[in-house]
Parts: C-alpha cells; sequence; structure tokens
C-alpha cells in the first residue's frame, strides 16, 4: 500500500469524528479551554449549558488547563490544571470536591500535566508532561503508581502530552510526543507495544482516545493536522499484567499464565509425556531434563555421556505415540563433536529415533539422519514436527551458506541435505519416492530453497504447513510451505 493512501485512511470524516465522540461521553462534552481558563459544558446540541473557573491559584481557578475526563458512574470532572500542577475534582455543575499535586518531581508532584484519564476503578492516570512520566493516583489524590523517565527506548518519554486507557483491557495509551509515537502499557506500567501502528507515520501527536468496543484509538498528530485511526487489537492484548511475580490473566479468567520452572539455561524446546510431565532441551546441555508438576527429575531422561559434546544446539524434540503401543522420541542437534570408536573425533548434524521406556527413559537410539557440520557455523535449522500422516519433519538451513542446488543455484554443489526441509518414516525411511532423487539425501526433501528456518507446525485448518523463516537481518516471516515449494 503506498504511503499516500495510508494517509487518506488516516483521515477521518470530521463528522464522523464527532459521532464517536458523541458516543463517548454520551450527551454531554466538556471542553477545556486554554482560552477562557474554565471548562464548559455543551449539550449534545451545541448549546453551552454551564462554564466554571477564572485565571488564580486558589481552589476552582486555573491557569491553562489542557486535559479533561469525566467519571461515568459519579459524573465528577477531572481537569489537568496545567498551569498550576496540579489536577482539581469538580462535581457537573463546577463545584470543587478536591486538588492535588504541586510543582516538582517526587511522587504526587507534577511538572505541567496535560492530560488526564480514568479506568474502570476510578483510578486517574495523569500525563505528567514535564517530568516524562505517567503517574497514577486514587480519585482522592493518593499515589498508586509511576512510570518512565525522558529518553527515546521502549517505557520511557519525551513529553507526553495524551492518554487514554481501554475500558475493555485496562491497557494504557500514551501520545509520547516528542518521540513522535504511541506507546502501550499495563496498567501499572509494563510496556505492551513501544510503538503502535507500524504503517503510520505520527509527528508530535499530542490528543489520544480508545474506542473500547472496536479497539480503535484515534490519535490528533498536531504537526501533520491529521486525525489517525489505529486499530489496537494486537496478539498480546488480551494480556494484563497483573503483579511483580509474573502471573498473567488473559480477558478469559479460566486463562492463567505462570512461571512453571525456575532455573533452566537456554531452553530450547518441550515436548509432553503427559500432563504436567515435560521434557526440556537446553542449548549446549548433554542431557534432556524431565520437569513433573513443576520439579525436575534428578536424573535425566537422555544423557549422551563423553562420546558426544553439543557446540551448537540441542534444539528439536518430538514424541510420537502410535497405536501399537509404541512410544518413540525424535531428538535433532546440531555441531555436535563426536568420538568415534576409533578415537577420531567429527562434526555433525543428527537426527536420532529413541524408544521411551516404561519410566520416561530413552532407549535403543537409532541414527536417522546425518550431515557433516560445521564449527561455530550459522543456518542449521533445527526444529522438528509429526505431521498429520504420522512421519517426521525437519527444517535444516544453508549451513553456513553451503552454495547447493537446493538454493536454486545453477552450478552448485549437489544437495546434501541442507537448505531443506526433510521428511522421514518413524523408521527413517523415504516417504512415497523422491521428490529430487531416489537416493538418499534427495529423496527425503520435502522442500527446498531455505536459508534458514526455526520453527515448524502444521495448520489443521487449511492443510497445510508453515514454517518461519529467517532472513539476513531483516525479512523474518512465516511461510506456507506445500510439497516441493
Amino acid at each position: 500500500m503506498s504511503s499516500n493512501s495510508t494517509k487518506k485512511k488516516s483521515i477521518l470524516d470530521y463528522s464522523i469524528l464527532y459521532k464517536v465522540s458523541i458516543s463517548f461521553l454520551f450527551s454531554i462534552i466538556l471542553v477545556c479551554s486554554s482560552v477562557y481558563l474554565l471548562p464548559l459544558a455543551f449539550s449534545s446540541g451545541g448549546i453551552v449549558i454551564t462554564q466554571w473557573g477564572e485565571y488564580g491559584r486558589r481552589d476552582g481557578r486555573m491557569i491553562y488547563p489542557q486535559g479533561i475526563a469525566v467519571d461515568s458512574s459519579s459524573g465528577n470532572v477531572y481537569v489537568a490544571d496545567t498551569g498550576n500542577n496540579r489536577i482539581q475534582v469538580f462535581s457537573s455543575n463546577g463545584i470543587v470536591i478536591t486538588q492535588w499535586g504541586e510543582y516538582g518531581s517526587r511522587d504526587g508532584r507534577m511538572r505541567s500535566p496535560t492530560d488526564v484519564a480514568l479506568d474502570q476503578e476510578g483510578n486517574v492516570y495523569v500525563a505528567d508532561t514535564g517530568n516524562n512520566r505517567i503517574q497514577v493516583f486514587s480519585s482522592n489524590g493518593t499515589v498508586i503508581t509511576e512510570w518512565g523517565r525522558y529518553g527515546s527506548r521502549g517505557g520511557n518519554m519525551r513529553s507526553p502530552q495524551g492518554i487514554a486507557v481501554d475500558s475493555s483491557s485496562g491497557n494504557v495509551y500514551v501520545a509520547d510526543t516528542g518521540n513522535n509515537r504511541i506507546q502501550v502499557f499495563s496498567s501499572n506500567g509494563t510496556v505492551i507495544t513501544e510503538e503502535l501502528g507500524d504503517n503510520i507515520v505520527l509527528r508530535s501527536p499530542q490528543g489520544i482516545a480508545v474506542d473500547s468496543s472496536s479497539g480503535n484509538v484515534y490519535v490528533a498528530d498536531t504537526t501533520t493536522n491529521l486525525i489517525s485511526a489505529i486499530n489496537s487489537r494486537l496478539v498480546n492484548d488480551n494480556v494484563t499484567f497483573s503483579s511483580e511475580e509474573g502471573e498473567i490473566y488473559g480477558n478469559d479468567t479460566r486463562i492463567k499464565i505462570e512461571p512453571i520452572y525456575d532455573g533452566l539455561e537456554r531452553p530450547t524446546a518441550i515436548a509432553f509425556l503427559g500432563p504436567d510431565d515435560m521434557l526440556v532441551l537446553q542449548k549446549t546441555n548433554n542431557t534432556i531434563m524431565r520437569i513433573v508438576n513443576g520439579q525436575m527429575l534428578d536424573e535425566p531422561v537422555l544423557d549422551l555421556g563423553n562420546s558426544t559434546k553439543i557446540i551448537g544446539c540441542m534444539c528439536g524434540i518430538e514424541i510420537s505415540r502410535n497405536d501399537t503401543g509404541t512410544s518413540y522420541a525424535f531428538v535433532y542437534y546440531y555441531i555436535a563433536e563426536v568420538i568415534e570408536e576409533n578415537g577420531t573425533t567429527k562434526l555433525v548434524n543428527s537426527l536420532y529415533r529413541y524408544d521411551i521406556d516404561n519410566n520416561g527413559k530413552f532407549t535403543n537410539p537409532k541414527l536417522l539422519f546425518e550431515i557433516p557440520s560445521a564449527r561455530e557455523g550459522l543456518h542449521h535449522g533445527g526444529k522438528l514436527m509429526i505431521g498429520p500422516d504420522k512421519n517426521v519433519y525437519l527444517t535444516i538451513g544453508d549451513i553456513n551458506g553451503r552454495e547447493t542446488k537446493a538454493q536454486n543455484i545453477k552450478n552448485g554443489s549437489l544437495l546434501d541435505g541442507s537448505s531443506g526441509i526433510l521428511r522421514f518414516t518413524q523408521d527413517g525411511q523415504t516417504v512415497s519416492g523422491g521428490l529430487l532423487g531416489n537416493t538418499s539425501p534427495l529423496d527425503k526433501y520435502y522442500a527446498y530453497g531455505i536459508r534458514n528456518s526455526f520453527g515448524i507446525d502444521y495448520d489443521p485448518f487449511i492443510g497445510n504447513i508453515w514454517i518461519t523463516y529467517d532472513g539476513p537481518w531483516y525479512g523474518n516471516e512465516p511461510n506456507f510451505c506445500d510439497a516441493g515449494i
């Protein structure tokens, strides 16, 4: 899509924006005027209902108020009294209820706060612009938390001037004005998205509002004179970070994500023997450990011993349970230094099949595939999948940039098993004849031309295989793969 078309789609018709604003604030629009130094209340037809305030520092008076929010349950009006470095709270007819804040950078103090928003519990979120942070207060002004400081990294801010809370998720949207972006936080300040809207370029955004029913975020992009609409329904928008201990709950409270085991060193893959019974691979560990009900068992299910040293990665594992009652474990590791019987060593990438005994231990190793490796080489792939056809699929990259005909290089060397998805029966045999030839490893190719892939899975809805494709510093993408492609 061209940048011009993107801009056209981001410009909203003013009549539509007006209707959206009306639906947000029901039948009354409250406008905070920095010219007249007082809030004005209009009916939905634009008739002035009331107004209050005048220039000054006493309660009820204001200096350049810039932000305003309404508590839908009480009707109280919260005003960011910018020039007085405070928040004032009024009844709907303008009677002062409370106020808090003064100039400063300590908790509870502010420097030119420009916007304010409320969540479903009545907590008050303030864009503390001059302090480059967000402060959260209870409805009576007690400090709950604060986050942010000057900077451009995720979570840091430069003069944030707009803030909004999504009532459906509790997520907090901040117009990070000086950094020309919208940041999304959980209610306790954990960064969810550093820059919302990859296809929209913002310049000094100041105003922001969220339609909680659709997830659309409306941004007043001040320098470009545009109103931009961004859809915020991201994959991780449905989770809320609920505690410092790392508990995460989804909108469906039956789903809870929590740590199962702590203390692993660079884990790369897991497979399940049963409920709460998992096998874990760690990158350069010669053993495969078993964790049952959150406890790691003392004895590994597999120990490669001193004859095999993993230099690269213990990377792939899949479990297969057959109708005959037999269970297999398939394990792939790369850049393995193997000591042979005559005492010489070799570097290999290997795919093994193991029997799983009644105690969960791996026995009777059978080598299904092996390819010479390269010390400290890149692009080894290494993920496994048992397909719906019960066959074994393995991703392998170009192993340090090998230029074979699997990469469609006309004068390249013969295919050696790299740069493709290989497919085996569970006994390591060819499936339905070879794609590229009748000899090994040509007969094992399911697909070729793959630079590197570190993920593979089967899509039961469309019947295709999806893989991750890792590009050269960019272009990482999911690809769907059919036989021969």
